[in-house]
């Protein structure tokens, strides 16, 4: 049995690592932006499903989690850039969520 699975699976699970350090990345960015702190327990959150991609070696498997991976980043990349472009505003929208 290879150690690693078929070459595409291992390239899928390098790539889905890479994603999720990014998504780690962005994740506290935008924590840091909304509470004005970090959380560093929200790392095995976004971590655990790419340590678990390198266990089951399984090519299906590490496509799906990275197509998640990556609609997951493109999704907090638009967050945390709106809080770029316009601070104020996303403050403003944050504000107004949470006293509702």
């Amino acid at each position: 049995m290879n150690l690693i699975g078929s070459r595409s699976a291992l390239i899928a699970n390098v790539c889905a690592l890479v994603v999720a350090f990014a998504v780690i990345a962005e994740g506290a960015y935008i924590v840091h932006e909304c509470f004005g702190y970090y959380r560093p327990q929200d790392i095995w959150a976004f971590l655990t499903p790419a340590i678990v991609m390198f266990i089951i070696r399984n090519r299906i498997f590490s496509f799906c989690f990275l197509a998640l991976y990556v609609a997951l980043f493109i999704q907090m990349f638009y967050q945390a850039e709106a809080f770029i472009l316009s601070p104020m505003h996303a403050e403003t929208d944050l504000v107004i969520l949470l006293e509702t």
